[in-house]
Formats: structure tokens, C-alpha cells, sequence
């Protein structure tokens, strides 16, 4: 009985039976390098990206992605080897050049049944950006043949999730609760994922703190206007007021011209004029 990953020589003479389109210059001793297929989504961006259109998509760091592979696989059936069926079982882990570029993704394993292309989702864990495009290489596969044989089958005993194997569905997440810690989670996916968060949050603070200055310059703009009102209003008022009583004044003393003039006189050395008497 067959216990160890496939090699090479079965992988060329019955990976068509499973694979397709298998290109054997992806293949390795014991492993098939999986490539990019027609769609990608990111998460961060809420947003599907189809090559075929648009081209080189360019995975910013800190951004996750649900990639969709250009291969299908078909585990639902069994292989023959040496006389014996078996069913198939993979694990999926990093190319060590795309894991050089920051891009990581998490190991995970293709149960026996399925069927289908793969969503691989990737985090861009480095500081730079990193292009791909449809056709490249982007995943390593190894591929176990199982005995005995399982008792659950994906797709028949075990039922299937609709994310699995499926783009159209991989962007679903799920809704976390109002008592999340960020912090925490950012923690978990690395350094460049939290220094993300640090970045949004220096963001909130600086727009925070630009609202609130904007709001104190609106309210000393308003407070200068009703200031520079009340002035004005207040001199009109106070200017015709002293228009008013200096006008008073001046036509009163215009009715009674004050003390005798002779008084006056006396006062500044001249003697008065005496009347003459006719």
C-alpha cells in the first residue's frame, strides 16, 4: 500500500485524471506549483479584480486576498496504483519566492471529494506591494494518496460550505461583534497588518483633531462678527446720542446768552457804559 506524497513519475502519468489543465513544468519531486486564475478578490477593498480585463492586480501591504487558481481539481473519484483505488487528500502552503515577497498564506488541506478550483487567500505581510497576474505560480500543492479508506467524503457524507473551493463566495465574512479588540486581531496577523491599524487610527486622530480646530475657528469667527456688530451698533447709538444733547445745548445757549454783560465787563476791567439820558 501506497502511504507516501505523490512523486513526479505518478504525478505525470495520473495527474491529468485530477488535475486540469496540468502543466508538468510546474511540477517538483512531490509537489505542483498552482497558479493564478481569471479572478481575485480583496478583502480590504471589497472589491473583485477579473485579469482578463484589468490586467496585473497589485496586492498593497496589509491587504488580503481570495485568489482563484486557474487549475481544477477533481478528488471525487478514486485513483488506481499498483492495483489498488485511492482517494486523494492535499495540503496547499507557500512557494518559498512568493513567501520571500511578504505574501503568506496560511497552510490548508483539500479534503477527499472535492471538486473544483481553489480559493487560496493571501496576506501581503511585507512593506512593499506586490503584482501578480493570471498564470503565475502563487501556491505549492503535495498530494497524498489515503488508505484506508475515508468514511466521509467531501461533497457526499461530508457536506460542503459554499465558500469552499468558490471565489463567489470567499469575500463573505463573518460580522464580528461590537466587543472585537482590533488591537488584538491586528496583533495576530503581523506587524504590517497592525502598523495598518496604527496608520487608520493616527488618521482619525488627525481628522479629530482638524474637525474640532475648524469648529474653534468657526465659533471665534462667529463671536468676532457679533463683537464687531455690537460695536458699530453700540457707537451709532452712543454717537447720536452726543449729536443729539450737544444739539440741544447748542440751541438752548442760543436762546439764553447767560450771565450780564456788564458783569462781564466789570469782570475783565472795563467800566460799564452808563445810559444815556435823552
Amino acid at each position: 500500500m501506497m502511504t507516501g506524497p505523490l512523486t513526479d513519475p505518478l504525478l505525470r502519468r495520473l495527474g491529468p485524471q485530477f488535475l486540469d489543465p496540468i502543466n508538468f513544468d510546474l511540477l517538483s519531486g512531490c509537489a505542483y506549483d498552482a497558479r493564478v486564475g481569471k479572478f481575485l478578490k480583496s478583502r480590504n477593498r471589497q472589491a473583485s479584480w477579473k485579469f482578463a480585463d484589468k490586467g496585473e492586480y497589485v496586492i498593497e501591504s496589509g491587504e488580503s486576498v481570495t485568489i482563484e487558481t486557474q487549475e481544477e481539481f477533481n478528488f471525487r473519484d478514486s485513483i488506481e496504483i499498483d492495483g489498488h483505488k485511492y482517494y486523494l487528500f492535499a495540503l496547499v502552503y507557500n512557494k518559498h519566492t512568493i513567501l520571500g515577497k511578504g505574501l503568506f498564506h496560511p497552510t490548508t488541506a483539500v479534503d477527499p471529494g472535492f471538486k473544483g478550483p481553489l480559493a487560496l487567500t493571501f496576506i501581503n505581510l511585507g512593506n512593499l506591494p506586490v503584482p501578480i497576474n493570471a498564470g503565475d505560480p502563487i501556491a505549492k500543492i503535495t498530494f497524498f494518496p489515503l488508505y484506508p479508506h475515508p468514511t466521509r467524503i467531501y461533497g457526499t457524507s461530508q457536506r460542503p460550505t459554499v465558500r469552499e473551493g468558490s471565489t463567489d463566495f470567499a469575500l463573505i465574512m463573518d460580522a464580528g461583534s461590537a466587543n472585537d479588540d482590533d488591537r488584538r486581531l491586528a496583533k495576530m496577523y503581523g506587524r504590517p497588518l497592525a502598523r495598518l491599524y496604527e496608520r487608520f487610527d493616527e488618521l482619525e486622530r488627525s481628522v479629530e483633531l482638524r474637525r474640532l480646530q475648524r469648529a474653534e475657528i468657526e465659533r471665534t469667527e462667529r463671536r468676532n462678527i457679533w463683537y464687531a456688530a455690537f460695536i458699530a451698533i453700540f457707537s451709532a447709538i452712543v454717537g447720536a446720542v452726543l449729536g443729539a444733547v450737544i444739539t440741544v445745548y447748542l440751541e438752548h445757549s442760543d436762546k439764553n446768552p447767560g450771565p450780564d454783560k456788564g458783569a462781564l465787563s466789570h469782570v475783565n476791567g472795563t467800566s460799564p457804559k452808563k445810559p444815556q439820558v435823552p
